[in-house]
């Protein structure tokens, strides 16, 4: 267990097969890193990331925000046109979508 900033850029993990993000940097890079960690030189297992989120929360808006910017870093960065949100923003639409109906 670590957060964002010790376990983007501090520690290895390939001790590790299974994570739990609970709190969401600003930054997609900085979210990638710390995912990345797991899959160092070294690592014998799968990889399997979950994502904590509570619903009308802070954490909720900051996805959002991540979704936007990685269009524009894609953009940047590889040249990519996305234009997709990201998986847990689907999640979240279909999530809520299901408990309006």
């Amino acid at each position: 267990m670590g957060n964002i900033k010790a376990a983007g850029v501090g520690i290895t993990l390939t001790a590790a097969s299974r994570v739990l993000i609970v709190e969401y940097p600003w930054t997609p890079p900085a979210l990638d890193q710390a995912i990345d960690r797991l899959h160092r030189i070294g690592q014998k297992n799968a990889v399997e990331v979950y994502f904590s989120l509570s619903l009308n929360t802070i954490q909720e808006r900051i996805i959002e925000v991540l979704d936007k910017k990685r269009v524009v870093f894609d953009s940047v960065m590889d040249g990519k046109q996305t234009d997709q949100s990201s998986l847990i923003t689907e999640l979240i639409k279909s999530y809520k979508d299901d408990t309006i109906q």
